[in-house]
C-alpha cells in the first residue's frame, strides 16, 4: 500500500466512524477508551474489506 492509498484510506476511516456516529439513534456518550475500541474496530473492518478486495 503506498503513501496515497494510506491517507486515502485513514479519510475513509474517518469519514465511516463519522457517518455511524451521525446515524446512531440515541445520543451515544463512550469514554475515551470505548471511543479509541469503536474506531479500531471500524479500522479492522474497513482495512479487511480493502485487502480482500484487492
Amino acid at each position: 500500500m503506498n503513501m496515497q492509498d494510506k491517507s486515502q484510506l485513514e479519510e475513509l476511516i474517518k469519514e465511516t466512524v463519522k457517518r455511524i456516529e451521525a446515524k446512531e439513534g440515541r445520543s451515544r456518550s463512550r469514554t475515551a477508551d470505548e471511543q479509541l475500541r469503536f474506531e479500531h474496530a471500524t479500522r479492522l473492518n474497513i482495512d479487511y474489506d480493502y485487502n480482500v478486495l484487492q
